[in-house]
């Protein structure tokens, strides 16, 4: 769906889709010994390769701000795109609703079938299980040290580039798990998915600032609308 943004969400409003949240398909694959293919954080970045069918930054990018540009127009207030909803709740100072956009994350804990307990549901991998229900409680494994870190990780992990980036507020690093990428100074850490978020952080900030100003004069952001045909 990366190259047609625009079909991808017209047929989401022509089957009365008025919710719709979309997540970049990004991974990167190694053969481990017990079997697995898909590369987890862990793994460093030059023994892992980015899978073939992984949106490429520049793909992201397109397809955020063309999407942007059609709802934008006449779609706020009536559909609900949660990357959209998101960033604007980061404008004004907000949780933003989702974990990969907050500056913090490890409330996304994930079961699976035999009751064992993993930090995230992006991170199925044996570097990050917490335990097994059977032994522990879910209160046990998600308070435990371990996945307290995990969440504070998200922060602490940020590289140079992204500390000192004007957009830091709006994404946070987006999530650890696309974090394989280096810096142009060449540090570790970056979101492979950066180039494509700064390019729809640059395009939306003016009217992102439309509506976070609507918002605090207790105004509906969907004005943006008649802001823009005017």
């Amino acid at each position: 769906n990366a190259d047609y943004p625009l079909e991808f969400y017209n047929f989401f409003k022509e089957i009365g889709c008025h919710y719709i949240q979309f997540a970049p398909i990004v991974e990167r694959v190694f053969g481990h010994q017990d079997g697995r293919h898909l590369a987890s954080l862990a793994d460093r970045e030059e023994v892992a390769e980015l899978a073939d069918f992984s949106i490429s930054p520049e793909q992201w990018g397109n397809f955020l701000c063309t999407l942007f540009d059609e709802w934008v127009k006449k779609d706020v207030g009536t559909y609900y795109i949660q990357l959209f909803d998101s960033t604007l709740a980061n404008w004004i100072g907000e949780q933003p609703g989702v974990c990969s956009m907050a500056k913090t994350c490890g409330h996304a804990g994930v079961m699976e079938f035999n009751g064992d307990v993993y930090s995230c549901d992006h991170f199925v991998f044996p570097e990050y299980k917490l335990g097994n229900i059977y032994q522990k409680t879910l209160v046990e494994m998600m308070y435990s040290d371990k996945q307290q870190a995990f969440g504070q990780m998200k922060q602490q992990s940020l590289p140079t580039q992204c500390r000192e980036c004007e957009w830091l507020f709006a994404c946070n690093g987006e999530c650890p798990k696309n974090r394989f990428a280096r810096t142009a100074s060449d540090e570790p850490g970056l979101n492979y998915l950066c180039k494509g978020y700064h390019r729809f952080f640059s395009h939306v900030a003016p009217y992102m600032d439309f509506m976070k100003n609507e918002l605090m004069n207790q105004r509906p952001p969907a004005n943006v609308m008649n802001f823009i045909k005017q």
